[in-house]
């Protein structure tokens, strides 16, 4: 990823325009879940697995979820259309979404 996307913030979450209300209004759950059952699956994005079920050992209701990106330190970005994305030109944004932007040459 390109750092200078950020513009100096830590983290930034970005969301179009046309689920703003949706985004806005949601009540969603955090699930609490014990650490010990996971490992790591890709270093690099930091997404863990677990091989079992697991169970939830607390839960969490978020009634507001832009409230709760501000006390996160979560910059919110609101767009037009998240492809492609600023700074990425519309092939490099096909290639990501695993499609051929046709523009590629052949071996």
């Amino acid at each position: 990823m390109d750092i200078s996307l950020l513009d100096g913030a830590e983290r930034v979450h970005a969301i179009e325009w046309t689920w703003w209300e949706r985004f806005r209004d949601a009540r969603i759950f955090l699930y609490q879940l014990p650490a010990d059952s996971f490992e790591i699956a890709d270093v690099e994005a930091g997404y863990y697995i677990a091989r079992s079920p697991v169970r939830p050992i607390g839960r969490t209701l978020i009634t507001d979820v832009v409230q709760k990106h501000a006390d996160l330190g979560i910059e919110l970005r609101v767009v037009e259309n998240l492809w492609p994305a600023p700074g990425m030109s519309s092939a490099a944004c096909d290639l990501e979404r695993g499609e051929e932007s046709g523009t590629a040459e052949a071996d």
